[in-house]
């Protein structure tokens, strides 16, 4: 069965809300001292969800879908409440070896967003100036991570991109 755009974004947003409202935004409210590392979540939406909006939609602008998107009532609760200080976004800057890990897993559902053209436009798309000026808008900062080596190679590089941005804090606070 396929779902439209719209309801592929709808479903996302509302687990988002439901995750947001009874899990992690209360965490985040108790301990407001805490910093927040974001990965994907609501920024996947806004690239993988906007582009769908785009192909499905004629003549519709990428910040147009991704403005969309973003105002799902979901991805809007978080949009206003818990944004991330810092959005770590994991890029591929070869897509043949990230093909070589893929056929290296069990799972192999054939998903569209695993094809090599689909995964290097969704790349251009994570790294596009509208996507950061809507987040660095909102007091986000965004580092970029080369996920194109090892699952331990990123998380190493995930964990000093973090410290880095944390140590930066250290000075204006």
């Amino acid at each position: 069965m396929e779902y439209s755009a719209e309801a592929i974004a709808e479903a996302f947003a509302l687990d988002r809300r439901i995750l947001f409202e009874t899990l992690l935004g209360p965490l985040i409210e108790e301990r407001p001292d805490i910093f927040l590392l974001g990965s994907r979540s609501l920024v996947s939406s806004l690239v993988y969800q906007a582009r769908q909006m785009q192909q499905h939609t004629n003549g519709l602008s990428l910040f147009a879908a991704m403005k969309l998107v973003r105002d799902i009532p979901g991805n809007d609760y978080v949009w206003r409440n818990f944004l991330p200080d810092l959005v770590g976004i994991t890029v591929v800057n070869d897509p043949k070896e990230l093909m070589r890990r893929k056929a290296e897993r069990r799972k192999n559902d054939d998903a569209i967003f695993e094809e090599i053209g689909t995964l290097v436009e969704l790349s251009s798309l994570y790294q596009h100036h509208l996507l950061q000026k809507m987040l660095r808008g909102r007091g986000v900062s965004i580092r970029y991570i080369d996920a194109g080596e090892s699952v331990e190679d990123t998380e190493r590089e995930a964990i000093r991109v973090w410290r880095e941005y944390v140590d930066s804090l250290g000075e204006s606070l």
